[in-house]
């Protein structure tokens, strides 16, 4: 249900028309924002666990309680994920090499993230499904 009403609401914004008052469309778009400050929180959360914690954990510290309608959540995911990505792997590269293999080294260390946050999530339902809550 929540998918389908997270669907919903990205196309009513997508889809408005000149004539639609003001007022709803920035209601539309004030929703989505609380819609996407959750699950962003708890992704930036897991990926201080997966990754960098220290560094990852700083900037979401930061961050937290930010809610600007203005604010770019595909950015700032993009900063989390940044953050907690090992920055060993990008800078052993030597300076000759062709920017796509560095490109390649970002792609397979964001890959190896997604992968360790995911087993991070899948354990905690593993411990949710065990104990029974």
């Amino acid at each position: 249900l929540g998918v389908l009403f997270c669907y919903v609401s990205y196309q009513l914004r997508d889809s408005h028309s000149k004539s639609q008052l003001k007022k709803q469309v920035d209601f539309i778009d004030f929703l989505i924002q609380v819609l996407e400050w959750i699950p962003l929180r708890l992704l930036a959360l897991t990926f201080s666990l997966a990754g960098n914690f220290e560094n990852c954990f700083e900037k979401l510290r930061s961050s937290f309680l930010q809610f600007n309608k203005d604010g770019d959540n595909a950015e700032l995911l993009y900063a989390y994920a940044g953050c907690a990505m090992p920055a060993q792997e990008a800078s052993a590269k030597q300076d000759d090499e062709i920017a796509t293999d560095k490109e390649s080294l970002e792609v397979q260390a964001l890959l190896g993230l997604l992968e360790r946050s995911q087993a991070i999530w899948l354990s905690v339902l593993a411990l949710i499904t065990i104990v029974g809550l």
